[in-house]
């Protein structure tokens, strides 16, 4: 009997330049669901101070990724659409 096989997907689909020469690059965490964000550098490596596994921006299912833009020396702010009921 063979052992079942996990397999956890993870999609690009938005890249978001970093003014650095670097990216942001934001997936869907196809085991989780949740929407995470990675800085890295021309060499594509992560950058410095961020975690090489990325940062989790969102964990609600069912949320729908609009865009993301660059703010300020750094950051990126993204925006969803996250359905509400009530």
């Amino acid at each position: 009997m063979r052992s079942p096989v996990v397999c956890r997907l993870a999609v690009p689909v938005a890249l978001v330049p970093d003014g650095a020469g670097g990216a942001f690059v934001r997936w869907t965490d196809g085991s989780t669901s949740a929407t995470i964000v990675r800085r890295i550098t021309p060499a594509g490596l992560p950058a410095s101070g961020w975690p090489a596994t990325g940062i989790t921006m969102c964990t609600f299912t069912g949320h729908g990724f609009l865009g993301a833009t660059r703010i300020g020396a750094g950051g990126v702010i993204a925006f969803f659409d996250v359905p509400f009921s009530g």
